[in-house]
C-alpha cells in the first residue's frame, strides 16, 4: 500500500550520516541538486552546458556509487567551470534518486534555506538560457514547480488500462519503438493549454525547480520505501494535493534540454513498467479519490 513501511526512519539515517558534509554554499547563489550513480562519462558535458548558463550556482551531487568516488571526483576535477561550486556527498548506501530529496533536506535545514531548488540529471545537456529561462517562470508562478517535461493523467484511463503511465510521449524521448505490451492509450495525456502554458499532474525531475517547503518536512518520506526509486511521481502528487501547489511544464524550454540516452538508460525505464503504474493507481485513488 501507499503508506506501508514508510522510508521516514530511513531517511532519518540518510540525513544523521550527512552531518560531517560541509558544501561550499553561497546565499547569493542558485542551488542545484543532482542525484548520480554510474553515468560518469556524462559528467564534463553536463557541467559544462550548465556553466554556460553564466549564473552563480551552488552545485551539490548526491553521489550514489560509492565504490567509484575516485573515478567520479577524478573526472569533475578535469572539468574547467567558472560559475559552479561544485560539492560532492558520496553517500554510503545507493538510495537512487531520493537522494536529492536527503540532499535538499540537509542543505536547507542545516547549511542555507534557500527558497528554491533546481534538480538536473546526470545524463542531460543544457541550453545557455535554461536556468534564466526557469528562474522567470518560477517567479511568475506562485507556489509553483516547473518543469520541462510534464503530463495529464486521465482519470478514467487510470482506473481502466493496465498501462495508464505509459504514454506516446514518455516512450518517444527513448527513440525507441514502442513495445506492443505498452501500446499506447488513447486519451491517456491530456495538456491543457492556457497562455502558452501546460499545467500537469505530473513533472519530471530531471530538469525543474521546486519551492523548498516541499522537502523541509519529512512528508516526501512517508510513502512505500518500495516506491523510492519513482521518487518524481510521489512528490509531484504531494505538491498537488497536499502543498496546494502547481505543477506547470515550461514550453520555452521543454526543447532546449535533452537526455543523453544510452542502453542502461532504457533497460532501467523497461524495469520500471509495472511499480509506475501501479504507484500511479494508488496515488490516484488516495489523492483524488
Amino acid at each position: 500500500m501507499l503508506f506501508d513501511t514508510p522510508d521516514t526512519h530511513n531517511a532519518l539515517k540518510w540525513i544523521d550520516n550527512m552531518k560531517s558534509f560541509k558544501p561550499i554554499c553561497d546565499p547569493n547563489k542558485i542551488l542545484v541538486v543532482m542525484c548520480v550513480w554510474d553515468r560518469i562519462q556524462n559528467i564534463e558535458e553536463t557541467l559544462t552546458t550548465l556553466d554556460a548558463n553564466n549564473i552563480p550556482i551552488n552545485l551539490c551531487i548526491f553521489n550514489n556509487n560509492y565504490s567509484k568516488k575516485n573515478d567520479f571526483i577524478m573526472n569533475i576535477n578535469k572539468v574547467n567551470v567558472k560559475n559552479i561550486d561544485v560539492n560532492v556527498y558520496h553517500s554510503p548506501d545507493n538510495i537512487r534518486g531520493i537522494g536529492r530529496f536527503v540532499m535538499t533536506h540537509y542543505i536547507c535545514k542545516y547549511i542555507h534555506n534557500y527558497d528554491r531548488v533546481f534538480f538536473v540529471d546526470d545524463d542531460q545537456s543544457f541550453d545557455k538560457e535554461f536556468l534564466k529561462s526557469f528562474l522567470n517562470m518560477f517567479d511568475k508562478y506562485e507556489n509553483s514547480a516547473i518543469f520541462w517535461f510534464g503530463k495529464m493523467f486521465c482519470g478514467k484511463t487510470i482506473k481502466e488500462h493496465k498501462n495508464p503511465y505509459w504514454t506516446p510521449q514518455s516512450w518517444s524521448t527513448l527513440n525507441e519503438i514502442v513495445p506492443e505490451h505498452i501500446k499506447p492509450i488513447k486519451n491517456s495525456l491530456l495538456f491543457e493549454n492556457t497562455t502558452n502554458t501546460y499545467y500537469v499532474h505530473y513533472g519530471g525531475t530531471c530538469g525543474c525547480v521546486y519551492p523548498t517547503n516541499v522537502f523541509q518536512s519529512l512528508d516526501i518520506f512517508n510513502f512505500n520505501e518500495k516506491y523510492r526509486h519513482i521518487e518524481d511521481l510521489t512528490l509531484s502528487y504531494l505538491f498537488k494535493y497536499k502543498f496546494n501547489g502547481k505543477l506547470i511544464v515550461n514550453l520555452n524550454q521543454n526543447n532546449l534540454i535533452h537526455n543523453i540516452r544510452d542502453i542502461k538508460n532504457v533497460a532501467q525505464y523497461r524495469g520500471l513498467i509495472q511499480v509506475k503504474n501501479e504507484l500511479l493507481k494508488e496515488l490516484h485513488n488516495y489523492y483524488e479519490k
